[in-house]
């Protein structure tokens, strides 16, 4: 019987483009974890559903629910089996803001919004609650500048300049969302969200320091 420490896993839950991915991997260039990142130029609906999203929108939000589920069991294993510290950016938890409000513009039909529920329901008994959440707090009329930023600088993900044309509100709705739904279902899991003000992105962030606090390993070249 092995005697092996499972090791945490760390949740980081924020806006599109509050910088998730930016900050998982300065934690990893520093910390001894594995990491997951959600990489929106892999995802090979995103540009239909930007264009179109009524006709995507559950296309994309069934893939992305088993695409995270099946992450989240594989941190699961690696945090159980190899005691490895892990943390997930864009974890499965961020669908209950996401399928809410695609379902609420219409770009998700009833009887597909209510499949998709059954499916989450029973995907989420699978999953353990996460050992630490952290969220990047930054208002949507910065998200909104990222995102002009970050399309200038990816062809690939130049499909998101359609959002605001195809989605009104979408930013906003998914803001109260967060609020309403996704942080408190955390706390309810006993889990107090750790909240970060990242406007700013880091400004001078002590990223050592915070590692510590949750626990994790530096790695050994920065002991």
């Amino acid at each position: 019987m092995s005697n092996q420490k499972s090791g945490s896993i760390t949740v980081i839950v924020g806006h599109i483009c509050s910088g998730k991915s930016t900050f998982t991997k300065k934690i990893a260039s520093l910390f001894d974890v594995d990491i997951y990142i959600e990489e929106s130029e892999l995802n090979p609906h995103l540009v239909d559903f930007y264009s179109d999203p009524k006709r995507a929108g559950f296309i994309i939000q069934d893939y992305l629910l088993k695409k995270r589920a099946a992450i989240h069991v594989e941190a699961q294993l690696i945090s159980e089996k190899k005691g490895r510290d892990v943390i997930i950016d864009g974890p499965i938890h961020k669908d209950f803001a996401f399928a809410e409000v695609n379902s609420q513009l219409g770009n998700i039909a009833p009887d597909d919004f209510i499949k998709h529920e059954k499916n989450r329901y029973s995907i989420m008994k699978s999953i353990k609650p996460p050992d630490n959440v952290v969220y990047l707090s930054v208002p949507t009329s910065v998200c909104k500048e990222r995102i002009i930023q970050r399309c200038e600088q990816s062809t690939i993900l130049d499909c998101e300049k359609k959002i605001e044309l195809n989605l009104p509100n979408y930013f906003e709705l998914l803001d109260e969302r967060y609020s309403k739904v996704v942080l408190p279902m955390f706390k309810k899991m006993g889990i107090e969200p750790i909240l970060l003000n990242w406007e700013n992105f880091d400004g001078g962030f002590d990223y050592i320091k915070f590692g510590k606090s949750i626990g994790l390993k530096l790695k050994k070249i920065n002991l």
